[in-house]
């Protein structure tokens, strides 16, 4: 059976790279059974057919099997280094592979951040949305996320904080720079496609 989530079926459909010229026959899939034909590992996408005999090729983690969803996330396929062949930046991009996905942030304050060399987004919230696992593997080769339950600086409620180190900000005065950031509450935390963008 096919999630039934419309939305996501879009954004993990983006996300390994099948276009949207055949989204209409994908989104007819909703709530439907399937019969898979074929798996290509590559990509994690699977080609199905429905019952009028129409194939089209989905994202493997659109697939819901016996009410569970088909155990596999499209974070933890493979990563594709798409940089220059530089030392520094191949030694980067292996760093940061090796590094887990969504981290739990050293402390529950937002100062241990002070210590990244690189941008950051951090989700404040009791539960790591499914949204922002997709964020997260959207913007793995350029920052690092992390996930608390809460924020106590930035008040109750959930948030999202994106933050980028002093080192990475320009001013007329050198080492006078600080860190920047930009915050996100509710609107952005609870609305998937939002937070995705």
């Amino acid at each position: 059976v096919v999630d039934s989530d419309s939305a996501f079926l879009l954004r993990a459909s983006r996300l390994a790279g099948l276009g949207a010229e055949r989204d209409k026959s994908r989104l007819a899939l909703l709530g439907k059974e399937v019969i898979i034909l074929q798996v290509d590992g590559k990509d994690m996408t699977v080609q199905v057919e429905t019952e009028t005999k129409q194939k089209v090729w989905i994202p493997h983690e659109v697939l819901i099997e016996q009410g569970r969803r088909v155990p596999y996330r499209r974070e933890e396929a493979m990563t594709k280094y798409q940089n220059l062949w530089e030392k520094d930046l191949m030694q980067s991009f292996v760093q940061r592979a090796m590094q887990p996905l969504v981290a739990k942030l050293p402390s529950s304050s937002l100062q241990s951040l002070e210590k990244e060399d690189g941008h950051a987004l951090v989700l404040c919230a009791a539960v790591l949305s499914r949204g922002f696992l997709e964020a997260a593997t959207n913007y793995h080769q350029t920052l690092r996320a992390f996930h608390t339950p809460s924020c106590p600086e930035l008040g109750s409620g959930d948030h999202i904080l994106s933050y980028s180190p002093a080192s990475l900000q320009w001013t007329a005065v050198p080492g006078r720079a600080k860190a920047a950031a930009a915050v996100a509450g509710k609107e952005v935390t609870s609305n998937d496609t939002h937070l995705v963008q």
